[in-house]
C-alpha cells in the first residue's frame, strides 16, 4: 500500500534523521496500522502530542489536513532519541504537516480550532505522559470534533501479560528507575492505562461506537521473542485478548450530544 511504501522509503533516504531501519520489520506496520486507521480524503486530522511521526507526513502526503500539537523545542533536550528534532520538523513540515506549538495539559483546543471542524483526533504514546489529567484538553477536542467525527487513541498496557508477569516474580510493572531518578523534570511514564481505563475515558467523554483493540509492536514482545514467526504467532494470539497487549487502541465517535 502507498502508505507503506512511503513509510519505508523514508526510512531508507533518511537515516539520519529517522535511524529506525534495523526495526523496519516492526516501525512499518506500526505506523502504516495509525496511518489506516484514521486516513480519510480531504479530511483534517488533529494529533495530540504527535511529536515526530512519519505517519503524520503520510496522512499529509495521502491529501489530509494535517496538524501535530505539541511542546516539541520544549521536550527535546529530554528526549532519549538521539536525533535532531529542529530538522525532523523540517522535514515532516516539508510532507505537510502543521505545527502548533503548545503544552497539552495547559491547551485549550478550541483556541485553534472551530467547533465542530475536526474530522479525526488521534494520539499515539502521549496521554500516559500527562502529569495533569487529560480532561480539560479531551473535553475541549470532543467540541471541536465534528458529529461523527472519531477519535483514535493508543496508550501503553499497565497490564499487559509481560508485565504480569514480572509483577509475579516481584519485579515492577512501571517504566525503569533510572530514568526518573535522573530526570529533572521527568517527561516518562506518569500513569499508564488498562483497558478499563479507556473504557472510563470513552464513557466520561460520550463515545459512540467504542472499540477496544490491542497490539504487540509497542512493548517488549518483538525483543524477546528473537523468532519473528513465532512472534507474529504470537502477537495474533494476545490480540484475542486486548488486556494482555503490549499497546491498547481506543476508537470512538462523537454522538449528536456530548456529556
Amino acid at each position: 500500500m502507498a502508505a507503506a511504501s512511503m513509510l519505508d522509503r523514508w526510512l531508507t533516504e533518511q537515516t539520519d534523521l529517522f535511524p529506525q531501519t534495523d526495526a523496519k520489520d516492526v516501525v512499518v506496520p506500526w505506523l502504516t496500522h495509525r496511518v489506516t486507521s484514521t486516513f480519510l480524503r480531504g479530511g483534517t486530522q488533529v494529533d495530540l502530542g504527535g511529536g515526530l511521526s512519519l505517519a503524520n507526513a503520510a496522512l499529509a502526503q495521502l491529501g489530509m489536513t494535517m496538524y501535530v500539537v505539541d511542546l516539541l523545542e520544549g521536550y527535546f533536550p529530554h528526549s532519549s532519541m538521539q536525533t535532531d528534532g529542529r530538522a525532523q520538523v523540517a522535514f515532516l513540515e516539508s510532507q505537510g504537516v502543521r505545527f502548533i506549538r503548545a503544552d497539552l495539559t495547559r491547551c485549550n483546543l478550541l483556541d485553534h480550532f472551530e467547533p465542530e471542524s475536526v474530522d479525526v483526533f488521534s494520539s499515539y504514546h502521549a496521554l500516559e505522559h500527562m502529569h495533569q489529567s487529560p480532561r480539560p484538553m479531551l473535553e475541549s477536542a470532543m467540541e471541536s470534533l465534528k458529529i461523527g467525527g472519531r477519535i483514535f487513541f493508543e496508550v501503553p498496557n499497565a497490564a499487559n501479560l509481560l508485565k504480569r508477569l514480572r509483577l509475579l516474580t516481584g519485579r515492577t510493572n512501571y517504566p525503569e528507575f533510572a530514568g526518573f531518578w535522573e530526570s529533572d523534570p521527568y517527561f516518562g511514564h506518569v500513569r499508564e492505562y488498562s483497558v478499563g481505563d479507556l473504557l472510563a475515558v470513552a464513557g466520561y467523554l460520550g463515545l459512540s461506537d467504542v472499540k477496544i483493540s490491542g497490539k504487540n509492536w509497542f512493548g517488549a514482545l518483538y525483543r524477546v521473542v528473537r523468532n519473528k514467526s513465532l512472534a507474529e504467532r504470537l502477537d495474533k494470539m494476545l490480540q484475542l485478548s486486548p488486556g494482555l497487549c503490549g499497546s491498547l487502541f481506543l476508537s470512538g465517535r462523537r454522538a449528536r450530544t456530548t456529556r
